[in-house]
C-alpha cells in the first residue's frame, strides 16, 4: 500500500485548517439579517418543529441558513461564477449569461394567472363608475428572446411566447368577466423595446422602456400620443448593479446606467404616508449611494405614496396606480397627466384599494400594472382588491 507522501500531508492539513477556520468564523461572526448585495432577507435561524422533521423541510431549513451566513459568502460566489464561466455555463444560478454582457433571470411559465383574474374582477365589482385599466409588462426573457443561450427553451417553438401568452389569457379572462369593463394595455408595445429599454444587470425595465409602457398606456385610455422632451432625460449614476447581477457577484460584468425624467413645469408635494415625510421630488437621491440604486424611483418602497402636482388644476382629477416595482419608473411620466397620483404598493398596503377609492371621490381611474414573469408569487396581488 503506497503511503501518503509529506506533500500530500500540507494539502492535506491545510484543507482541514481551513475547514475549521471558517467553521470557526462562521460561529464568531455576526450574522446579518439582511444582504444589501442581493437585496432580500437572509435566512434567520429554523425554529425547532417536530412536524418538520419529516420530509426535509428542517434539514431544508438548516442548509438554507447555512448557506446565507457563509464567511465570506460574496467572495465565494464570484469565485463559483467565475469558475462555471471559464468552463462554459451560460446559465448560473438562475440567470443565463445572454450576448452583448445582459444578464437575464430565468422565470418558469406562470402555473396559475386566476389570483390576477380575480383581484382585478373583484376590484371591478366593487367600482362600476372607475375607469380601470390593466397593464402586465413582459420581463426581458421575453423581450430578447435573441439574445439569449441557443439551449434556452425560450428558443423552441413551444416555450418562445409563454409570457405573452399569459398575459394575454389574463386579459381575456379580465375582459370577459368585466364584460370589457377593464382596460388591458397591449403588449404590442415591448416589441419596439431596445437595448436601453431593459437594464444588463437587473430585471427592472429602464426609464426608457418606461416609457414605451406609459405611451401604450395613454393609448389604452384614449389619450393623445406625447412627444418627449429628450432634455428631460438626464443620468443619474453610471454604476447600478441590479438584483439579476447580484446572483453572479461578478465584478467583470459592466454595471448600467439610470436616468431620470424631470418636467420643469412641474410643483410637487410628494407624501409618504408610512413615515409622513414630505417632498418635492419623486426621487430618492441617497438611493444612488447605496447598493439597491434601483429604489432611488420613488424613494423606496412604501405602502402609500401621494404624489400631487399643483400645476395641474383639481379637476384633472387623481389617478390610483396600484403596482409592482415596475411601475416606479413609469410614473413619473404621468405625474403632468393629474392633480394627484395615489401610488399602492399592494405587498404592503393591507387597507384595501376599494374601501379607499370609495373614501376618496378625486380618483377616478385606476391602472394596475404587475410584471408578467412573477403573477405566481407576488404576494401583492391578493391585495388588490
Amino acid at each position: 500500500m503506497e503511503k501518503t507522501g509529506f506533500a500530500e500531508k500540507i494539502i492535506m492539513a491545510l484543507i482541514l485548517c481551513a475547514m475549521g477556520l471558517l467553521g470557526v468564523l462562521f460561529f464568531v461572526l455576526p450574522k446579518k439579517t439582511f444582504s444589501e448585495n442581493e437585496n432580500r432577507n437572509l435566512a434567520a435561524f429554523p425554529e425547532w418543529k417536530t412536524e418538520e422533521l419529516t420530509g426535509g423541510v428542517y434539514t431544508g431549513k438548516i442548509e438554507e441558513y447555512l448557506a446565507d451566513h457563509f464567511p465570506a459568502r460574496d467572495a465565494w460566489m464570484m469565485l463559483a461564477t467565475e469558475a462555471d464561466r471559464l468552463s462554459g455555463k451560460s446559465e448560473i444560478n438562475g440567470v443565463y449569461l445572454a450576448e452583448g454582457g445582459r444578464l437575464i433571470d430565468i422565470y418558469e411559465k406562470t402555473k396559475d394567472s386566476g389570483r390576477m383574474v380575480n383581484s382585478v374582477v373583484r376590484l371591478s365589482e366593487a367600482l362600476p363608475e372607475t375607469n380601470i385599466a390593466l397593464m402586465l409588462v413582459p420581463g426581458a426573457q421575453q423581450v430578447y428572446q435573441d439574445l439569449l443561450p441557443a439551449f434556452a427553451p425560450e428558443k423552441t417553438q413551444e416555450e418562445t411566447a409563454w409570457q405573452r401568452e399569459t398575459i394575454e389569457e389574463v386579459y381575456r379572462a379580465v375582459e370577459e368577466q368585466t364584460e370589457g369593463t377593464v382596460v388591458t394595455v397591449d403588449p404590442a408595445w415591448s416589441e419596439k423595446a431596445e437595448e436601453s429599454s431593459y437594464y444588463r444587470t437587473d430585471h427592472h425595465w429602464t426609464i426608457r422602456g418606461a416609457r414605451l409602457g406609459y405611451d401604450a398606456w395613454r393609448a389604452a385610455t384614449g389619450r393623445p400620443e406625447e412627444a418627449l422632451r429628450e432634455e428631460s432625460i438626464s443620468l443619474v449614476s453610471d454604476s447600478f448593479r441590479g438584483t439579476t447581477w447580484s446572483k453572479l457577484n461578478d465584478p467583470l460584468i459592466a454595471p448600467d446606467t439610470m436616468h431620470s425624467y424631470w418636467d420643469d413645469t412641474w410643483d410637487l408635494s410628494v407624501t409618504f404616508t408610512d413615515t409622513g415625510e414630505e417632498t418635492d421630488t419623486p426621487y430618492g437621491e441617497e438611493w444612488l449611494t447605496k447598493k439597491d440604486k434601483y429604489a432611488y424611483y420613488l424613494n423606496g418602497l412604501h405602502p402609500l405614496v401621494i404624489i400631487e402636482n399643483r400645476a395641474v388644476p383639481e379637476e384633472q382629477g387623481a389617478i390610483a396606480v396600484v403596482k409592482d416595482s415596475y411601475a416606479n419608473s413609469m410614473i413619473p411620466y404621468m405625474i403632468s397627466d393629474f392633480h394627484r397620483i395615489y401610488v399602492f404598493d399592494t405587498r404592503y398596503w393591507r387597507q384595501g384599494i376599494s374601501s379607499y377609492v370609495q373614501e376618496h371621490p378625486d380618483i377616478t381611474e385606476i391602472l394596475i400594472l404587475y410584471s408578467a414573469t412573477m403573477l405566481d408569487t407576488d404576494a401583492g396581488i391578493g391585495g388588490i382588491f
